[in-house]
């Protein structure tokens, strides 16, 4: 038994680093893993080394500090999870997390631990909780994103949205503008991008009646990378289609002979990026969450519509 129990915890500790890893570099498997890695030490780990070391003991006593060790530990890392996770309920899961330690487990651990022959066992107990408690909620500092700061980066979206909309309003006018067909193209391509995106982990039904507003985008901070991995058949993700795109545009505004310089220096600014689709890829899309990925092809769409607009007239 004390072999499993000691394979449960080192298996269920290297779940969490590496989610947590994950969860920070935003990248895939970062949720599943911690999931595991949870479920594994709430469900699996802590109450078989607690009841371990409880029979274990010459005289069986302090079974409520065992009970509320657990009920701690369970509520600290839960918390965590849900916030992390920005599941309904984290924020009172949060704060139940912080107070338990202090006003549920430092109470009955004086109370249990008044006699000194008896502190030993406690003691290894109370640093155990403690350790665990701060790694924990360090986790939760390090990869948390409030909702606030999504909120603000999904307003700064909507603003680009509305730009967008104005570009495009302009460039229904009909028109023979090769340059501009090719905007309008490339916007297309970019709204379909965006909705996957924005759909990404919903329902097909949720789907459906998404709005894909900035605003409205349903869980901002879950990731969206699908557009980064799902391949076409010419083996293209289609971020990396949308870079062959963009390159294809450029290279039409700088050819043309009647394009002024001004306007080739501001498609050189905007639209024109010497390096590869991987690194181009990282430059454009440093997070993987919704929102950001969302504002990202806002203002790469912006972008486009603004230098096609400029260009032919």
């Amino acid at each position: 038994m004390k072999k499993f129990i000691y394979i449960s915890g080192i298996v269920s500790a290297n779940l969490m680093l590496f989610g947590s890893l994950l969860k920070v570099l935003h990248m895939p498997g970062a949720s599943i893993l911690l999931l595991l890695s949870v479920f594994m030490f709430c469900f699996i780990f802590l109450p078989m080394a607690l009841y371990n070391n409880y029979v274990n003991q010459d005289e069986k006593k302090s079974a409520w500090l065992y009970i509320v060790t657990f009920i701690v530990f369970f509520v600290c890392i839960l918390g965590a999870l849900f916030k992390i996770m920005h599941w309904p309920g984290a924020s009172v899961f949060l704060v139940l997390g912080i107070l338990s330690p202090f006003v549920l487990f430092l109470p009955v651990y004086l109370y249990q631990t008044r006699k000194p022959k008896s502190k030993s066992v406690k003691n290894n107990l109370a640093v155990m909780f403690g350790l665990t408690f701060l790694a924990v909620f360090n986790v939760f500092l390090a990869v948390n994103v409030s909702s606030n700061v999504l909120n603000s980066v999904a307003l700064v979206g909507y603003n680009q949205e509305e730009f967008v909309k104005s570009l495009g309003n302009k460039s229904d006018v009909s028109t023979k503008s090769s340059i501009k067909l090719k905007a309008l193209e490339i916007s297309n391509y970019i709204e379909k991008l965006k909705q996957e995106a924005a759909s990404e982990g919903l329902a097909d039904n949720e789907r459906k009646v998404s709005n894909y507003s900035a605003l409205s985008i349903a869980d901002k901070g879950a990731p969206a990378i699908s557009i980064f991995v799902k391949k076409d058949a010419n083996t293209k993700s289609q971020v990396e289609v949308l870079k062959i795109q963009m390159d294809e545009f450029s290279d039409m505004i700088l050819n043309s002979e009647r394009i002024s310089p001004e306007l080739k220096e501001l498609t050189n600014t905007l639209l024109v990026f010497n390096e590869d689709a991987q690194l181009w890829i990282t430059k454009e899309f440093p997070i993987y969450q919704k929102v950001y990925v969302y504002n990202a092809l806002c203002r790469i769409q912006s972008n486009v519509l603004f230098v096609g607009l400029e260009c032919a007239n």
